[in-house]
């Protein structure tokens, strides 16, 4: 906020006094997602998992309905063992193409630019872009 106030002393212009306002504090809301590995590896792993099952089982079940919880509860298991529900929060003004890694990157980029490391930095600069390409 500002005043307008009298002159200062001999001066012929008014002064002016300028006050902070309060600002709010920033808020740096998260959301909670909820997400799998689905690297080729555990979908390798999950694959196989799949292909080991007796599924000869089925066609003992009559009931439609029971059939399908019966086959959904077996790859629901299969996930749950392999590829187990992580929580992760994420920043709800990022981009949804900002990974956690690529933070790392970023935040190592900056570290070597602030140290002077030239090298570090134009690796960590070339890997910033190949990772912001990728997605």
């Amino acid at each position: 906020a500002s005043t307008k106030d009298p002159p200062f002393g001999l001066s012929d212009h008014n002064t002016v006094s300028i006050t902070p306002g309060n600002r709010k504090k920033s808020y740096n809301a998260k959301r909670a997602v909820t997400v799998r590995d689905m690297r080729p590896s555990s979908r390798q792993v999950l694959g196989r998992f799949l292909s080991n099952i007796d599924w000869l089982v089925l066609e003992n079940v009559e009931d439609i309905n029971e059939k399908y919880a019966f086959f959904s509860n077996i790859i629901i298991m299969g996930m749950d063992i392999i590829m187990p529900a992580k929580t992760i929060k994420l920043h709800i003004n990022d981009a949804p193409w900002m990974t956690g890694h690529l933070k790392h990157v970023i935040k190592c980029r900056q570290k070597a630019l602030k140290d002077n490391c030239p090298t570090q930095f134009k690796f960590y600069r070339n890997q910033v872009n190949r990772r912001r390409k990728r997605v």
